[in-house]
């Protein structure tokens, strides 16, 4: 129960609502958490990893544990490919067994726009893999899956989360506004990139990548090169933000905050005791 109240804090940003000795126990937990993690982790290891790594709380305590988080996953080259790995296992079992689609939509729903929050070009490469994906386990068009089931089709959630990773996209504006029409784009986009005609660059980073790493020479229409390696999520988040792309917490978020404040009262009324 404690680890998933520590887990809901970071994932959504509730640092600043602890105590300063709360915060110390949240930070102590997740450094040790972090440093126990060998060079082949679990996937669960990696989820949390990624979860730490896209938390949006920005406190001191918050950015140190993120930091930590992104080093040790960039010490695991692989891991955009075992989350494009979890979603296609999932997706195998579901196919084969033709029941509730629950699993494989949990974890396409939470891998796809997870890797957004990444910038790492093992991300791009996996998110252009699934634009090709139209298929909506469970529902029959894009409208009946956002109203019904809060979900989109593998190729909608891949688009939103190139939108957030990529600097200067093909597609203007707030990725989370993207729809069907901007799919063709996008994948007009990625076939160069695949081809090594274009590069690109992740946000808060000036390095040109190819989906294989940093890029020596830009293949665009500009010229020019940098040297920099994969920006840290805080650099991304901060440009994000600049354009206007502010996560929206919602129901989820609200029912964590709840959370952390029935568990501070506990403790503080077990502490009067």
């Amino acid at each position: 129960m404690k680890n998933n109240f520590l887990f809901l804090v970071a994932v959504f940003g509730l640092c600043s609502f602890m105590t300063p000795q709360e915060q110390l126990e949240w930070t102590d937990h997740f450094r040790e958490e972090i440093a126990v993690i060998a060079k082949n982790p679990t996937y669960e290891q990696i989820r949390m990893l990624c979860d730490l790594v896209a938390s949006e709380s920005e406190t001191v305590h918050a950015n140190e544990i993120r930091t930590l988080a992104w080093n040790k996953l960039q010490e695991i080259p692989d891991f955009p490919d075992r989350i494009y790995k979890n979603i296609i296992d999932s997706r195998s079992e579901w196919a084969s067994s033709k029941e509730n689609p629950y699993r494989y939509n949990k974890a396409r729903g939470w891998g796809i726009p997870r890797l957004g929050r990444l910038p790492h070009h093992g991300s791009v490469r996996v998110l252009g893999e699934f634009l090709y994906d139209d298929e909506l386990p469970g529902y029959d068009t894009e409208f009946e899956a956002a109203v019904k089931g809060g979900t989109s089709s593998n190729s909608i959630f891949a688009i939103r989360a190139l939108g957030r990773l990529v600097d200067k996209p093909p597609v203007q504006g707030d990725p989370e506004k993207y729809t069907r029409n901007d799919v063709r784009t996008w994948q007009l986009w990625f076939e160069q990139v695949k081809s090594g005609s274009r590069t690109f660059r992740l946000k808060g980073n000036p390095q040109e990548f190819s989906l294989a790493g940093p890029a020596s020479e830009i293949r665009t229409a500009t010229t020019g090169s940098s040297l920099d390696s994969n920006p840290s999520p805080t650099e991304t988040a901060a440009s994000a933000k600049k354009m206007g792309h502010i996560p929206v917490v919602g129901i989820v978020g609200a029912v964590a905050l709840l959370s952390l404040a029935l568990w501070t009262v506990a403790r503080r009324n077990a502490a009067r005791g």
